[in-house]
C-alpha cells in the first residue's frame, strides 16, 4: 500500500466512524473546530440557492480532486445550513484525498480537523487518561485498552502517513505537539517543536484552495459581485498553532519562572522562533499578523525576565528585536486597513480583482495589497 492510499484509507476509517455523531453535534463545535462562516451575510445567502449546481457538478466532475477539493472549502467557509454544510465539506474533503495523487491541501485540513476532535476528547477525560492516550505518540503501544487509544493509533499512522509524504512541512509536527501538551507528555513535545522549527515551512496551502474555490465558483457561474470572502476564504491552521500550541508552551514557561528562568527564558524563546516560522511562510494578511503577535508576546516575555534578572545587555537586544517587531505589526495593519474586495462590479473593478487574487496566489495578500491597493484602497472601490 502507498503512502496516499495508506493515508487515504484511514481517514475514511476515522471518517465513518464518527459520521453519525458529526451530525447530531454540530452545533456544540463549529466554534471548536472552526468552520468559519461566510463574512458576508449577502454571499452565504447566496451560495445557498446554489446548491443543486454544486451537487450537480461534483456529480459531472467526480473525478477532479481540485473540483471535490473546491466544494469542500465553500461548504467549510459557507456554513449556510450548519448540519449539512459541515458533513459535506468532510465527505468532500475525504474524495478530494481519495482521487488525488497529491492531495495535501485537503490531507491538512482533514487532520486538523480529527485532531481538534480527538484533543475535545482528550479534555473530556482524566489526566490518567489523557496520560495513556498520548503514550500511543511516545512509545510502543502492545494492547490498546480503550476507544481513545485505539482512535489515537489510527490517528498517529495518519499523521506519521502525511509526514512522509510532505517531510520539510512542520505542519504535521505541530498538530502531533498540540495532542502531546493536551496529555502532559510537555518534555517531548518540546523537544518535537525544537526540531520542528529548524524545518524550513509550515504550509498550509492556501494558495491551492483559493484556486480550487475560485475555479468551482466560475464552473458554477456564482455572480462575481457576490463572491466576497468565499474565494479568499480563510487559514484555520495558523490560529490551531497558536492556540493550542504556543497557549500552552507560554502557561508551561511561565510556571518555570520562579524556580527556573533559565528554562522559562528558552521557552519564550522558542515562541519566538515559531512565530518566526510562520511569519516566512504565511500566505494570508491575517495569518502574518498572528504570526508577528505571538513573537511579540514571546519577545515581551523575554524582556520581563531580562529586567527582573537586572541583565542590561538582553535587556536591550531584546528590547530592539520588540521594536522591530512591533513596527512590522502597525505596517501590516496598516495594509489590512484595506479591506479585502468583496462586493464588486464589471469591467475594471472585476479586472482588477481577478488580478487581486492571482497576487494574493503568487505573492501573498500583503504584497497583494501592497502592489495592487497601496493603502487606501483606491483600486478596488467601486
Amino acid at each position: 500500500m502507498n503512502v496516499q492510499s495508506g493515508l487515504s484509507n484511514t481517514l475514511l476509517c476515522i471518517l465513518r466512524m464518527r459520521r453519525m455523531q458529526i451530525r447530531i453535534v454540530f452545533a456544540a463545535f463549529v466554534f471548536s473546530f472552526g468552520f468559519a462562516a461566510c463574512a458576508d451575510t449577502e454571499c452565504k445567502t447566496k451560495i445557498a440557492l446554489f446548491g443543486d449546481k454544486l451537487e450537480t457538478l461534483a456529480s459531472s466532475k467526480s473525478s477532479e480532486s481540485e473540483i471535490l477539493l473546491g466544494i469542500a472549502e465553500i461548504y467549510r467557509i459557507s456554513h449556510w445550513a450548519p448540519t449539512r454544510t459541515r458533513s459535506f465539506a468532510l465527505d468532500y474533503y475525504q474524495r478530494a484525498v481519495d482521487g488525488a495523487s497529491d492531495s495535501k491541501a485537503a490531507v491538512t485540513v482533514l487532520l486538523r480537523f480529527e485532531v481538534l476532535e480527538y484533543l475535545n476528547k482528550l479534555r473530556d477525560t482524566t489526566p490518567e487518561q489523557r496520560k495513556e492516550a498520548a503514550n500511543v505518540w511516545t512509545q510502543s503501544v502492545q494492547k490498546a485498552r480503550g476507544p481513545l487509544v485505539i482512535e489515537g493509533i489510527a490517528l498517529s499512522n495518519a499523521l506519521a502517513k502525511a509526514k512522509a509524504a510532505d517531510p520539510q512541512n512542520a505542519l504535521y509536527d505541530y498538530l502531533i505537539s498540540a495532542i502531546l501538551l493536551e496529555g502532559n507528555s510537555v518534555d517531548t513535545a518540546i523537544r518535537l517543536i525544537v526540531k520542528t522549527v529548524a524545518k524550513k515551512q509550515v504550509n498550509t496551502y492556501d494558495s491551492v484552495r483559493i484556486l480550487s474555490r475560485q475555479k468551482v465558483l466560475d464552473d458554477i457561474e456564482f455572480p462575481w459581485s457576490e463572491r466576497g470572502d468565499l474565494v479568499m476564504g480563510d487559514s484555520p491552521l495558523v490560529s490551531f498553532i497558536d492556540e493550542y500550541v504556543i497557549s500552552p508552551i507560554l502557561q508551561k514557561a511561565q510556571h518555570f519562572e520562579g524556580d527556573d528562568k533559565s528554562e522559562a527564558e528558552r521557552l519564550y524563546h522558542l515562541v519566538v522562533e515559531i512565530g518566526e516560522q510562520l511569519d516566512k511562510t504565511a500566505s494570508l494578511g491575517a495569518d502574518v499578523l498572528l504570526s508577528l503577535k505571538i513573537q511579540d508576546k514571546g519577545l515581551k516575555l523575554q524582556l520581563r525576565l531580562a529586567a527582573a534578572g537586572g541583565d542590561r545587555q538582553s535587556k536591550l537586544v531584546v528590547a530592539e528585536e520588540l521594536r522591530k517587531v512591533q513596527q512590522r505589526i502597525e505596517h501590516v495593519q496598516t495594509v489590512l486597513s484595506v479591506q479585502r474586495p468583496r462586493c464588486i462590479g464589471d469591467g475594471e473593478a472585476l479586472e482588477k480583482y481577478r488580478e487581486f487574487i492571482e497576487h494574493v496566489v503568487k505573492n501573498g495578500e500583503l504584497q497583494a495589497l501592497e502592489e495592487l491597493g497601496g493603502t487606501n484602497g483606491a483600486a478596488f472601490s467601486k
